[in-house]
């Protein structure tokens, strides 16, 4: 059963909680972020399994191997896919994060059409 606290995590995000299918974890320090749920939420020993292996920093969205030399800033991340980058909270990061996937994924169709 997923805790009171990280159900209302997800509403206020507007994001599904996981089924019982695996996903990714998506972030801007995906390693830190799954510490910070190890340590704080207690449900997350529910998603842990269900979370793959391998997770998704959304600077990599943003990298460019012509012209980077690193991956880029989050601010730079969230310029490039003008998404607002928001105040420095575990919440306001989560929805930025969600709305650079977003962006990202809205290009990616685009340009398959």
């Amino acid at each position: 059963e997923v805790d009171a606290e990280m159900k209302s995590f997800f509403h206020t995000c507007n994001m599904k909680i996981p089924s019982t299918e695996k996903f990714t974890l998506v972030g801007k320090n995906p390693s830190f972020d799954i510490s910070f749920l190890e340590r704080w939420f207690p449900s997350w020993d529910d998603f842990k399994p269900r979370c793959h292996h391998r997770t998704l920093d959304i600077g990599t969205l943003a990298f460019n191997p012509l012209t980077d030399t690193c991956i880029p800033s989050t601010e730079e991340t969230c310029k490039r896919f003008g998404v607002p980058p928001g105040d420095h909270s575990a919440l306001e990061d989560a929805i930025m994060c969600r709305n650079v996937v977003i962006e990202y994924t809205k290009r990616a169709k685009e340009k398959r059409k």
